[in-house]
């Protein structure tokens, strides 16, 4: 059975395949009546996973106002099922209102994301750079919390944000392995493979209380487990064979990063922005709890046992690898 992310990646690779369709592959009838076969098993798929009261990506919308109910109104008013939709007169209409749909999202969705992406950017990476102007050592943790692919159960996007909020207040009271917490910063995201939902997750600690980084990522994962209730599970990228690729390259952000040391602070704010890239468009998610709901947050500077922020601080986002270059 498709998942409901699952369904929703194979209607945006729909688009964009009818997109990417050249003029003369527009003439091949039998290829597009084909596509729209295809289109109408996903129409199936999509009515057992909509759900009214959730937010989807404007594509998804349009798919379903350019596609699904024109579609529902021929079945509706000529008697056609959907397995009789390649084979009728107005099959042509579907395709129609798939490469629509595909058009409004090329030519909108991708500056959005760029936009907020870069948004998200210049208040994290100011964010970062003022912690570690205020304190002399820091501890940087990143951990990837994921599912556990073979779980019996779907995760769905209000699981994940349920879980998120429990996260959240978890980050807020500094407790557990939380304790000693200086910032953080999260984006929740969906993979483009699979669809699978995973958040990045940013800590930055008070190296003078919490030196054993590796440890500490371990512990954040299995809180993760804790919170999803066994349905979770992670990835330390403290302690991994990814890191020592950055180690060996010069690249390494994580871990102690000391605010004499320039080249670890760059290295450190290019961690923190991994979370914030335009280049994982494929990655955003497709739907959302709701309209206000944040794919992506970060702790507040702003505290009473800190001095006040300094309205100084430079920050230029094209000083560092925000594109993902």
């Amino acid at each position: 059975m498709q998942t409901e992310a699952q369904t929703l990646l194979r209607i945006e690779k729909l688009l964009i395949k009818v997109g990417e369709l050249s003029q003369d592959q527009w003439r091949h009838t039998d290829r597009l009546k084909m596509i729209v076969r295809e289109c109408c098993q996903l129409i199936h798929d999509f009515k057992k996973i909509y759900d009214s009261e959730l937010h989807y990506a404007p594509f998804i919308n349009l798919f379903k106002l350019n596609v699904v109910d024109p579609v529902d109104a021929l079945c509706r008013f000529k008697g056609y099922s959907l397995a009789d939709i390649g084979h009728c007169d107005e099959w042509f209409r579907v395709m129609v209102g798939i490469y629509n749909s595909y058009q409004s999202m090329i030519k909108g969705e991708r500056y959005d994301f760029t936009r907020q992406e870069k948004r998200n950017a210049c208040s994290l990476g100011k964010y970062v750079k003022s912690l570690i102007e205020h304190y002399s050592r820091l501890t940087f943790v990143r951990v990837d919390l994921k599912y556990c692919k073979n779980y019996p159960q779907e995760i769905t996007i209000d699981d994940v944000y349920g879980h998120v909020a429990i996260l959240c207040n978890r980050l807020s009271n500094a407790d557990g392995c939380f304790k000693y917490l200086q910032g953080h910063a999260w984006a929740i995201e969906q993979g483009e493979r699979d669809g699978g939902y995973h958040i990045h997750l940013l800590l930055i600690y008070d190296y003078s209380e919490l030196d054993n980084d590796k440890r500490q990522g371990k512990l954040v994962g299995e809180e993760w487990v804790k919170i999803t209730e066994g349905c979770g599970t992670y990835f330390n990228i403290n302690d991994s064979d990814e890191r020592n690729g950055y180690i060996e390259r010069g690249t390494d952000g994580l871990g102690l990063v000391c605010r004499d040391d320039p080249q670890k602070v760059k290295n450190a704010i290019n961690a923190a922005l991994y979370l914030t890239r335009p280049s994982k468009f494929q990655q955003r998610l497709r739907v959302k709890v709701s309209r206000a709901a944040h794919s992506f947050d970060k702790g507040d500077y702003e505290r009473s046992f800190r001095r006040q922020l300094n309205p100084h601080v430079e920050f230029n986002l094209y000083d560092y690898e925000w594109l993902g270059c």
